[in-house]
């Protein structure tokens, strides 16, 4: 539920709450084996049914003492009645108007998130782990350049504590990785850090368009207090799509996104040689990386109108130059050699959407 009040033309709070019932019922039994990382792990056997109800509520302070200037304090709070938690979450944003083209903009605010059901399940004692919590602190420009074309630039630093983190794999963050443990302990640390810039055109006329790019950083701190580069930390990202409507009945768009090649484990080569199995290399967590990906999409939209309906029909052609995108490395053991996972190669997806 979402309310707004407003005290005068410059003073208004809006506020809202939200309440639900979650009910799992977790029945699944996993033999002991060896994973990749060379470590056996035990049998596990998970019989439990858990329900609880999630509480939240917000309020935040719209104050505009000046037309060129906004602040929004705010906060909330939430309950989890599993592990009888509440946080208290405070925020902050502000924008502040240069010009009628120019503003600047800020925020800051503490984010809690649960851990998720499925974990909790593992292990009663597990519902005394703190719940991770975030520290986003974000800053930004935006200029519009003309009617319908608008410039963002912004850089964020968001630094994360509380995160699970399991002493027989210390060199591991259980949130990217996740598989089985018996043992959790919440010390892990993350951080994410970076500038990002856009640019959008608003459908203006025939054409629409929005080019993005960013740069940043994205590492955790394991169990042995050491920092790496998280799963997902491609350290740059870029895109681009935009589209032409041609007439009422057609579309064209395209859309081009590429990235800087992900971390990834490599394999002990001697000993997966060995083993005729993937054992990843414990001393090299992360420290390689996969090389850049890029790839474009192109799409045709036909649209047929009813009195009451749509009808569109749209024929999209995945990585329209067929190249080649190394998804992964695996182990091959019908050869006993490593071996890779590629992504789609060109591939047209037809199909149509129907708008009532």
């Amino acid at each position: 539920m979402l309310l707004n009040y407003r005290f005068d033309s410059a003073n208004r709070i809006k506020f809202g709450f939200e309440a639900s019932h979650v009910s799992n019922d977790y029945d699944s039994y996993s033999k002991a084996y060896r994973d990749q990382y060379g470590n056996v792990l035990p049998s596990l056997n998970i019989e439990r049914k858990i329900t609880a109800v999630r509480l939240g509520g917000f309020l935040t302070w719209i104050y505009n003492p000046t037309d060129r200037f906004e602040l929004n304090p705010g906060l909330r709070v939430d309950y989890f009645s599993l592990a009888g938690k509440t946080h208290v979450s405070p925020r902050f944003s502000f924008n502040y108007k240069f010009t009628d083209r120019t503003s600047f903009t800020g925020s800051a605010g503490v984010y809690f998130q649960t851990l998720p059901l499925a974990m909790l399940s593992v292990n009663p004692e597990f519902e005394k782990l703190r719940d991770p919590v975030a520290y986003h602190y974000i800053a930004g420009i935006n200029h519009l350049l003309t009617e319908n074309t608008r410039l963002t630039l912004e850089v964020y630093d968001k630094e994360y504590h509380n995160f699970p983190l399991d002493p027989a794999k210390p060199a591991l963050f259980v949130a990217d990785e996740g598989g089985s443990y018996e043992k959790l302990t919440d010390n892990g640390r993350a951080s994410a850090r970076g500038v990002e810039l856009v640019l959008q055109k608003k459908l203006a006329k025939d054409f629409y368009g929005l080019l993005s790019g960013s740069l940043y950083q994205s590492r955790y701190r394991g169990y042995d207090k050491v920092w790496r580069d998280r799963v997902f930390g491609n350290r740059w990202l870029m895109s681009m799509e935009g589209g032409y409507i041609a007439s009422e009945k057609w579309e064209y768009s395209v859309r081009w996104v590429a990235a800087g090649g992900r971390p990834y484990t490599p394999f002990d080569i001697q000993e997966s040689t060995a083993r005729n199995s993937g054992i990843y290399d414990l001393s090299r967590i992360n420290g390689s990386r996969l090389p850049a990906y890029h790839s474009l999409n192109f799409r045709i939209d036909r649209r047929f109108n009813f009195r009451n309906s749509n009808l569109i029909v749209f024929l999209d052609i995945w990585n329209l130059y067929n190249r080649k995108n190394l998804a992964a490395y695996y182990w091959n053991e019908l050869e006993n050699q490593r071996d890779r996972y590629d992504q789609w190669s060109l591939l047209p997806v037809f199909g149509f959407e129907w708008e009532f």
